[in-house]
């Protein structure tokens, strides 16, 4: 098991250092950059400054997150998103990190319901989701062939792709996209929240390029928030062994992020998070790589 730091875990408006230097202080040698949270460092110093820091804590990075594709805002829209990915991707490549999380927008009050319940009605319904799907993925495309420039890849997310609520249904819109710079994150906290399924996951078999890790604590899952009710893994009610092996399974072989949105966790200073949710880490996979 080869687990990361999820830059997000350690809350924002934190100083750049202080977070890298916390990180090494706990043990950790590969991180998440959050694009989000480092861009004003970036601003100021260049895509350079942030690898050099990173290099002086001996901290590798390995993805990014994040960018949300806008196909269905029209054509300025997306081009702002061809421009931000041309700057990630200097950041990226910078650090050294080759897969971008990305998500993306669904049509403006897209809640398609069929008129009744005929095969003719519900068959409508099914065509009007993969049209908006096929909109999509050819936006998400668009955006692909930017990235490839500069040899990243994107890593879709499901819950955060808003037509991609299921596993199943991202299996779908990758192989509708069908490019080898782009396939999907996997992420025990969505997988839970979301109406998949373990065989789910097969079809995506090969294309799962990125990883994040999480558990979720002990809720109503009707009531459950999909960021707020994450805690440290082993400290929650997933089966993730057994998910983590699956994934494994199906070919991925890479890094897995712990990301939270824990309000509990950002309160704390970023020395203690950091041992923390390594401690966490360790007490379920003793072996780990960090």
């Amino acid at each position: 098991m080869k687990i990361a730091f999820h830059q997000i875990t350690s809350g924002s408006k934190r100083g750049i250092r202080d977070t890298f230097r916390a990180y090494a202080d706990a043990g950790w040698r590969h991180f998440e950059v959050n694009l989000w949270e480092t861009a004003d460092f970036v601003a100021k110093n260049g895509p350079e400054a942030l690898a050099t820091l990173a290099k002086e804590y001996e901290l590798v990075c390995v993805g990014a997150t994040g960018l949300s594709i806008p196909a269905f805002q029209g054509s300025e829209a997306l081009e702002g998103a061809l421009k931000q990915m041309e700057k990630h991707a200097q950041v990226m490549n910078a650090l050294g990190c080759k897969s971008i999380v990305v998500g993306g927008d669904t049509p403006k009050d897209f809640a398609p319901r069929a008129r009744n319940s005929s095969e003719a009605a519900l068959s409508e319904r099914d065509k009007a989701y993969r049209d908006a799907l096929a909109q999509f993925a050819a936006a998400v495309s668009t955006v692909a062939g930017v990235a490839e420039k500069h040899g990243v890849t994107l890593a879709l997310e499901v819950n955060w792709c808003g037509l991609a609520r299921s596993f199943r249904t991202m299996a779908k819109l990758v192989a509708t996209v069908n490019l080898p710079n782009v396939g999907a994150t996997w992420d025990p906290a969505h997988f839970y929240s979301t109406p998949s399924r373990l065989s789910d996951l097969d079809g995506l078999n090969g294309r799962i390029v990125h990883a994040h890790l999480n558990d979720i604590r002990d809720c109503f899952t009707e009531a459950m928030d999909i960021n707020g009710d994450r805690v440290l893994p082993g400290d929650g009610v997933l089966p993730l062994v057994e998910w983590t092996d699956k994934i494994h399974s199906l070919g991925y072989s890479g890094w897995h992020c712990v990301e939270l949105f824990s309000d509990d966790l950002w309160a704390r200073p970023v020395d203690e998070i950091a041992r923390r949710t390594r401690a966490a880490c360790e007490r379920v996979w003793p072996d780990a790589e960090f």
